[in-house]
């Protein structure tokens, strides 16, 4: 077992360690007051944020991974986007090969990069949005190049705790089967800074509802450290009609798979599963020898996320055929501040 896999397993309470998890809590906090710090800096304007000619939505979130941040993006651009390159997303392309020097992974019109080069999401975004996508570490240079592309606006993907960067609209996303990433800061839980930073947000995002959410017990959470306005998603899960029912075996490479495979597990019997580490990618024999053993356990498909399958598109045959479940976001709190601001952001370009 890997050590992010290891540490994930303490955060989530599927495995136990005293030692480890003190190791774990000693260095959260070391992080927490670092970034505590570099906040304190910015708020104090010691530290100097870069305004850009464009305006800039950022999308973000308070934890490392699992608030369905793309989709969302990916939702709020095709509400933004009238042409081809009008709205650009600026994101970094994490663990991707351009993360260092960037590129653009597309002008409105389709993908110009390879999943591999851009990223699995920035690929996933060019095949899904009419939006440019500017990949890479350095913001700044990206929203000149968007600029200079003719982009009317931007949405800075990633971008809550990006503050070399002012934005001029701040949506902060939070899951609602973790609001605050465990209660611990990284690596001890998934937090990526305190749950009063939601101060600075102009409006919070709960993803994740299902049907039997409670509004006052999540508003009560949140109202704890923000008045923002607060407007809730539910995901929609969608699977092949020909592969419902049947045995496959499942694999992906997020930050919190649990709820890929429970929405999988709704739809078709797992019979084996294939975890990576975030972002990452199984070679073509890892693939292959993990599809015969589905196979030996009666799978007649490989399901994996949008995500996943976009870094597999040229893969070679396998012993058996790759599906994906897609997934769909839907309003279902407070549908009517989602549209005014989207009204209003839109009164921007």
């Amino acid at each position: 077992m890997g050590i992010e896999a290891l540490v994930l397993d303490l955060i989530e309470g599927r495995k136990k360690s005293f030692l480890l998890e003190k190791i774990l809590y000693s260095l959260s906090l070391g992080y927490r007051a670092l970034i505590a710090s570099r906040n304190f800096l910015y708020d104090a304007k010691i530290l100097r944020s870069y305004k850009s000619p464009l305006p800039v939505i950022s999308v973000g979130n308070l934890v490392a991974g699992g608030t369905g941040k793309t989709p969302f993006v990916q939702k709020l651009a095709q509400e933004l986007s009238q042409k081809p390159g009008e709205v650009a997303i600026v994101t970094r392309g994490y663990r991707s090969e351009s993360e260092s020097q960037g590129c653009v992974a597309s002008l409105g019109e389709g993908p110009l990069a390879s999943a591999s080069l851009c990223g699995d999401e920035p690929y996933w975004l060019a095949l899904h949005t009419k939006a440019s996508i500017w990949t890479g570490k350095n913001r700044k240079g990206s929203l000149q190049k968007a600029l200079e592309s003719k982009a009317h606006i931007a949405i800075l993907e990633d971008g809550f705790q990006h503050r070399k960067v002012q934005r001029d609209v701040d949506i902060v996303l939070l899951s609602a089967k973790d609001l605050f990433g465990k209660g611990y800061f990284l690596p001890r839980g998934y937090l990526r800074e305190s749950p009063k930073s939601l101060k600075r947000a102009d409006y919070i995002v709960v993803a994740q509802l299902d049907a039997g959410f409670c509004k006052k017990e999540l508003l009560e959470k949140i109202r704890s450290f923000s008045k923002a306005p607060v407007i809730g998603f539910s995901s929609q899960f969608e699977l092949k009609s020909s592969v419902k029912g049947k045995k496959v075996g499942a694999f992906c490479g997020l930050a919190k798979p649990e709820s890929f495979y429970t929405a999988l597990s709704e739809q078709a019997e797992i019979v084996k599963t294939l975890t990576l580490p975030d972002h990452g990618t199984p070679s073509f024999e890892a693939l292959t020898q993990f599809a015969l053993e589905c196979q030996k356990l009666g799978a007649e498909h490989l399901i994996c996320t949008e995500k996943d399958h976009v870094k597999l598109l040229n893969v070679r045959s396998l012993p058996l055929p790759i599906e994906v479940l897609k997934m769909r976001l839907t309003c279902v709190w407070n549908e009517n501040v989602w549209k005014e601001m989207v009204r209003s952001i839109q009164t921007r370009i």
